[in-house]
């Protein structure tokens, strides 16, 4: 399950995961993924991903949420992602692809929402 919204207010696009997250499901998120960084219209923005709820994922789930965080951090107006976990196994997860995918400096992995959210919010 998941859910996707961008705030032109505030600039943050956020991402919510729940539960067992599939490649197939992920596939769908990949796609309304990129309708919704068309809408962050060329400004500048930043990434909430809320993963608190969900399991430990399995390696093609792995991939394909790589594959959403690269194309995010592509684009020129990218500022920055917070994930936000509320299991250290999945915070060592996304620690980890975000090392694979080469995000991991313009990234924040917290078990805090307070932490996430501050570092969301653009100067």
């Amino acid at each position: 399950m998941w859910c996707i919204e961008f705030d032109p207010k505030t600039r943050a696009l956020t991402i919510w995961v729940a539960q067992l997250v599939s490649a197939a499901s992920l596939r769908i998120l990949q796609r309304k993924h990129s309708e919704a960084l068309a809408a962050t219209a060329g400004e500048p923005f930043k990434v909430l991903l809320d993963m608190r709820g969900v399991a430990p994922i399995g390696p093609d789930s792995a991939t394909v949420l790589s594959e959403i965080k690269r194309a995010e951090s592509a684009l020129s107006t990218f500022r920055g992602r917070a994930v936000l976990c509320d299991s250290a196994t999945v915070a060592m997860q996304q620690r980890r692809t975000s090392l694979d995918d080469g995000t991991g400096e313009r990234e924040v992995v917290t078990l805090e929402e307070i932490e996430a959210q501050a570092y969301i919010r653009l100067p």
